[in-house]
């Protein structure tokens, strides 16, 4: 029993070496180690939110927080990663497609969904123990307590967001900003007025 129990080990060992060989050969075993041992927050699970939740699962983060209050709506299909033509219109959570992305890439993988508001005890439950929070709202207001909560609790916090400018002339435009450790801030860095 011994014997086969260390074969499967080795065997699961050399599997994670070869489908993380090239995130350890730039962040070293000691970097793949802190990322498997990571709990992120992903507040707002939409367009942007899904993108984040399939790259962390890939990643191979041990658990990831998830936290919208809103399902699922006939404009978000073109742009969901892991929404299906099943998904019932309304009634699905946009937090079980998240929680269904990350397990369909990793089933072992932690899933904690908070589907309530951001100004929720649930919500700012979830982002205290995280060891990082990626924030991917269409609301400033939202967004502003979301940078003002990871300062007071000195969480990294990584801002996405996009939007589509209509018009004579269409323009489409994003942007990534990154507060570090409460150091900084969304109005500090002149994200949000």
């Amino acid at each position: 029993c011994y014997g086969q129990r260390a074969k499967l080990l080795n065997t699961m060992n050399s599997l994670e070496q070869e489908r993380f060989d090239r995130q350890m050969r730039f962040f070293g075993r000691a970097g793949q180690d802190r990322i498997r041992g990571a709990r992120v927050a992903v507040v707002g699970i939409g367009g942007l939110g899904t993108h984040v939740v399939q790259q962390t699962a890939l990643l191979g983060v041990k658990a990831i927080h998830l936290v919208d209050a809103q399902e699922l709506d006939k404009t978000n299909l073109n742009r969901y990663v892991g929404a299906t033509h099943d998904d019932a219109i309304p009634g699905t959570l946009k937090v079980d497609i998240g929680e269904r992305l990350a397990r369909s890439i990793n089933r072992n993988v932690e899933i904690k969904k908070v589907a309530n508001s951001l100004v929720s005890p649930e919500a700012y439950a979830a982002i205290r123990v995280s060891d990082c929070v990626v924030g991917c709202l269409d609301n400033e207001g939202t967004r502003l307590i979301l940078t003002e909560l990871c300062a007071a609790y000195a969480k990294p916090y990584i801002d996405l967001a996009s939007d589509i400018i209509p018009g004579d002339r269409p323009a489409y435009g994003g942007r990534v900003a990154i507060a570090w450790d409460g150091n900084g801030c969304l109005s500090c860095l002149g994200v949000i007025d």
